[in-house]
């Protein structure tokens, strides 16, 4: 018979020797009062606890739980008449319990027989709210010495041993200090890390830790708190800095790559970085190219200083040599920045470094773990890894799945010996649900996505993509695999994993060992990641053409059957689910998804979500004891302390630091003694600092910021100098403002932002010439340039607008068409041709704009001519190739919305779209919808299809110009996810496009016989649906000759509408 016991409170040994007997005699039902007693004043998880004597002095503490479906005896501790200890033990309490006799309810008998039976003791442990059995391989764990890595799939409980491993630490300290209490107590604190702050949190308030007596104060924190905690006077960069920074100094570069590779420099050395291989390193064997990075590594380290501010990736601490840690203990080390691993291990006292993480699951570098065991043998000499194998997470078939993509991407990269574990196993007795689906199929999934225990895993996810989640799938609960980490839910919903990760769709599955390349092993592991954090049920969405695909990734799993079981939800249910999800995604720093959830699912308005927000501030700093002294004083001729290497160490490659900080150069020395003497000395005058030529340049912008930084009063002093246009000519200030200068530089436009909160009366002084005054032919390629232009260009810019037109109302009035639709001369280079409202239509802040700005001048669409909407752009920026602002607007549902409006105020617009408008293909050259016409872009949404339709009815010589060859143009492979199909293919399954294919044939029978005859010769890709259009191209051929002889094909007075669809349904039956 089982039965369990906390580990944490007693030993396994005793449990069979010394108290067997006791046990049997719980178990049979045969130890009554006064022998046993029920403890009153709590409960451990919501179950009654007992006493049983031992001796005179000791007395057992149980209960009784549900394990895999029965009742249990699970022993929590012997204890020494000390309840009140015991409580705090067990609940993180000191209150009075009391004791109270057994009554006949409290039965206690597990063995009806009254004989006794074999005990097979096993290990639990309490973790978050519940008591979870140990399998063998998280006992291995817990008795291995540090420094130790956890390694192990998702689910495995790594988290729950490295915290109990933590709790053990805790009580060998304790018990040290009872028997010696004379030396002196820990060197320092136990820090536990996590990049999780939810975790850190419910950590924090457990019980385990905080039982433990005349033991070091433990330490909860993530990185990014404990840096914010030791610099407090230094802010930590925003999300979108480091990228922002690098556009300017190496802009092709990938900002997550560049950023990793930072880290690695810092922790390992330049030296080292440079020895690294493929797959450790983005740049391996670029020698060249290295040497630029760590040049571009030292300008960010001096951009940081300059700024105050930290960067988690790279900054660490310095100056504490001397302070160490009594033990560390790193939860999910392959998200945490190398710098960060390196600061950890050389501070922790004794070798005491214990950390878990899953190589698998590391989505920046796969040189995570490696990185780690170089830097540990570097420092230490040694340590211990020790595997988790089983996952208790995913169900078997679930497991199965991720299998299958674990052992393809060995299998390509041909390196099976080389995979940390070998397999995933499930330690779960329930199957699981697992199925591929289609758009046919997403309406039974509603019951699941309306939970906030559902997610939507989708990568590469635009904001029109994640409209169209919402819209499909009926949720806005949308992460990343990289935000998932950590996360688990009970259904997971992988949205075209495949057809919208190029690398994935591009990769030939066939090639054996070609060997796989950083993003493709990144992609790989994202498919695994998203996989794994379902509890319960996973569907893969991909559209009908990648099912074949997708099984070859994740195995042969079921298609179209969504069917799963899921117990009702009150209202109220769903609502505190929503609400704590919301929650947990703000405290994790993901708001803008809290406040889509509180938007959509919640139903809250924008100034109910913002006053929720405000009374809650995500956790920022770790708590340290007040009276440790951190000396923050930065020397470059002082390292972290090292600890005196064994003499057995293998040979490993040296490890060498790069000094911090780094050597100054004259020309940065002279820069920041004049930085101080503008900030500190004196006070500005503002006037002076907001002029053309000072803000030509970015350094004249930056002086601005620090100068309004230092002294935030002189925003009310910017005055209507702002708006002071220079007369023409041919100087580089001419036909300018100051205000031109900042909405030309990204950095300059944050800056204005900030000045328009401070003082909003600049709006409302803005004059409409100041705003659409375009410069003369006389400045070269920037001919026709003006404020609007640039503030259309750039996303912060239409939010500037936003902000302008909202302040200013009558100022949006008075934008006139002219000004809107000005195109750049061919002289612009790559922007030639482009306009402000070419802009507009490119992102939804923009057609936000453009919204305003036809509501508050409806005869502003009358002005708007087809050439504005049609010119496609065929030499432009790389996003922008053989695009149109037609494009743009057919391309979203609020772009719809607009072209609705402009269709219906002006319809003579309609009139001037051609058929070479619509059927214009995207060249190779455009690197977004490469071979998509405007056409498909428009028979592929019920709006577009709505709007086609009503140009054909204004304009029907667009039936008899578009040719069959249009209508049956597959997209090529360089369109995704839209790859192989047609507009004639659209027109079929979509209800609104039937309306469409039944004008154009109609109106143009020949295009029946053209169509049917390139469908004959070209080889059928589209399989049953391409057979749906035949039947139904030769059905409306029979009614087109119905209509001239009706007595040949049907009977009298039939409706020929009729018989199209009982024809499709018979070709679905067959």
């Amino acid at each position: 018979m089982n039965i369990l016991f906390l580990q944490q409170h007693i030993d396994a040994n005793d449990l069979l020797t010394s108290y067997k007997s006791l046990i049997q005699a719980i178990i049979n039902g045969e130890i009554r009062s006064p022998q046993a007693k029920k403890l009153v004043g709590f409960k451990y998880q919501g179950q009654t606890i007992y006493r049983a004597k031992i001796d005179k002095k000791h007395r057992l503490i149980y209960t009784f739980i549900e394990y895999q479906g029965e009742r249990v005896l699970l022993i929590l501790a012997d204890n020494n008449h000390n309840y009140n200890q015991l409580k705090r033990q067990l609940m993180g309490q000191q209150q009075e319990v009391k004791l109270t006799e057994l009554s006949d309810e409290d039965s206690m008998a597990l063995n009806d027989k009254g004989q006794d039976v074999i005990l097979n003791a096993m290990a639990a442990v309490s973790y978050q709210k519940d008591t979870l059995v140990l399998d063998e391989y998280q006992q291995q764990s817990l008795v291995q010495e540090a420094p130790l890595l956890l390694s192990g799939p998702p689910g495995a409980g790594k988290t729950v041993v490295l915290y109990n491993m933590m709790v053990q630490a805790l009580q060998r300290y304790a018990k040290y200090h009872a028997l010696h209490s004379d030396l002196p107590k820990a060197a320092g604190d136990i820090i536990f890390v996590s990049p999780s702050q939810k975790l850190i949190d419910a950590l924090e308030g457990y019980p385990e830790h905080r039982a433990v007596m005349n033991a070091p104060a433990v330490v909860f924190t993530t990185w990014e708190s404990l840096l914010t905690t030791h610099y407090p006077d230094k802010s930590t960069i925003a999300d979108h800095e480091f990228g922002d920074w690098l556009k300017l100094n190496m802009p092709k570069e990938p900002a997550a790559v560049m950023h990793y590779e930072f880290s690695l420099i810092m922790a390992l050395g330049f030296e080292h970085y440079q020895k690294l291989g493929l797959r450790q390193s983005a740049y391996a064997g670029q020698t060249n190219k290295q040497k630029k990075i760590f040049n571009l590594y030292k300008l960010w380290l001096a951009y940081l200083d300059d700024m105050g501010k930290l960067d988690p990736m790279v900054s660490t601490i310095v100056g504490v040599d001397t302070v160490k840690y009594s033990g560390v203990f790193c939860d999910e080390a392959q998200n945490l920045p190398p710098s960060a691993l390196r600061f950890f291990i050389e501070h922790a006292d004794n070798q005491q470094f214990v950390s878990c993480l899953d190589s698998e699951q590391c989505l920046i570098s796969s040189f995570g773990l490696s990185c780690l065991k170089s830097m540990l043998y570097t420092v230490y000499g040694k340590f211990t890894l020790q595997h988790l194998l089983c996952t208790w997470r995913c169900p078997p078939q679930i497991a199965q799945a991720a299998n299958h993509i674990m052992q393809l991407k060995y299998q390509l990269d041909g390196k099976d010996k080389k995979r940390e574990y070998h397999e995933l196993k499930s330690a779960r007795t329930d199957e699981g649900y697992i199925s591929l689906i289609d758009s046919t199929q997403c309406t039974a999934l509603y019951p699941i996505t309306e939970r906030a225990t559902t997610v939507v895993i989708a990568e590469n996810c635009s904001p029109v993509e994640a409209e169209k989640i919402r819209k499909i799938l009926k949720t806005a609960h949308v992460l990343s695999a990289q935000e998932a980490i950590g996360l688990d839910f009970d259904t997971v919903i992988l949205w075209k994993p495949i057809s919208s990760v190029t690398c994935l769709k591009k990769l030939d599955l066939n090639a054996s060992s070609q060997g796989l390349n950083l993003n493709q092993w990144r992609a790989l592991n994202a498919l695994y990641v998203g996989l794994s954090r379902a509890q319960k049920s996973a569907f893969i969405y991909e559209d009908k053409y990648w099912h074949d695909k997708a099984k070859q990734f994740f195995g042969d799993i079921n298609i179209n059957q969504p069917s799963h079981e899921v117990t009702p939800l009150t209202p109220a249910q769903k609502y505190q689910q929503w609400q704590d999800m919301a929650m947990t995604h703000f405290v994790e720093g993901r708001q803008a998804l809290a406040r889509e959830i509180m938007l959509c699912h919640l139903d809250m308005t924008v100034d109910e979500i913002d006053k929720k927000l405000q009374t809650l501030k995500p956790k920022t700093q770790a708590t340290i004891p007040p009276n440790r002294a951190v000396e923050t004083v930065v020397s470059s001729k002082k390292h972290a302390k090292k600890l005196d290497k064994p003499t057995n160490t293998p040979a490993v490659p040296v490890v060498t630091n790069v000094d911090k900080p780094l050597r100054r150069t004259r020309i940065d020395a002279r820069f920041r003694s004049r930085h101080r003497k503008k900030r500190y000395l004196k006070v500005p005058d503002i006037s002076k600092l907001i002029t053309v030529e000072k803000l030509y340049t970015k350094q004249g912008l930056i002086d601005l910021n620090d100068a309004l930084e230092a002294y935030p009063h002189l925003v009310k002093d910017i005055g209507t100098n702002l708006f002071d246009i220079r007369p023409s000519g041919r100087s580089r200030y001419a036909d300018s403002s100051p205000l031109l200068w900042f909405t030309a530089n990204p950095y300059g436009e944050e800056l204005l932002i900030k000045i328009l909160e401070g003082n909003p009366d600049l709006a409302k002084n803005m004059s409409v010439e100041v705003l659409c005054h375009p410069r003369s032919s006389m400045t070269g390629a920037n001919e026709n340039v003006s404020v609007l232009y640039c503030l259309a260009a750039t996303e912060n810019g239409c939010k500037i607008l936003e902000k302008i037109f909202t302040i200013n109302p009558e100022l949006a009035k008075k934008i006139s068409a002219e000004a809107l639709c000005r195109w750049r001369p061919e002289k612009a280079g790559l922007a030639m041709h482009t306009s402000a409202f070419y802009w507009l239509t490119c992102t939804f802040v923009g057609l936000e704009v453009l919204s305003i700005l036809l509501k508050a001048n409806p005869d502003l669409a009358n002005e708007i001519s087809a050439k504005t909407l049609c010119l496609v752009l065929t030499k432009a920026l790389p996003l922008h190739v053989d695009n149109s602002a037609l494009y743009c607007l057919a391309s979203s549902s609020k772009g719809c919305k607009i072209l609705k409006k402009l269709l219906k105020t002006n319809p003579k617009l309609a009139s001037e779209i051609s058929a070479h408008d619509l059927c214009f293909i995207r060249s190779s050259e455009a690197k977004l919808n490469a071979g998509i016409s405007l056409l498909y872009i428009f028979t592929a949404s019920p709006d577009g299809c709505k709007i086609l339709s009503k140009l054909l009815e204004i304009n029907p010589d667009i039936i008899k110009d578009i040719n069959a060859h249009d209508l049956c143009l597959r997209c090529s492979l360089k369109a995704e996810d839209n790859a192989y199909d047609s507009p004639l293919y659209q027109l079929i399954i979509n209800p609104d496009g039937r309306k469409v294919f039944n004008k154009l044939f109609t109106n143009n029978p020949k295009l029946i016989d053209e169509t049917l005859d390139i469908l004959e010769k070209t080889d059928n890709m589209l399989g049953q649906d391409g057979i749906f259009i035949e039947l139904k191209l030769i059905q409306e051929k029979q009614a087109a000759l119905a209509r001239t002889n009706p007595h040949t094909f049907f009977p009298p007075n039939s409706d020929t509408n009729t018989t199209i669809e009982p024809c499709i349904e018979s070709a679905k039956l067959t």
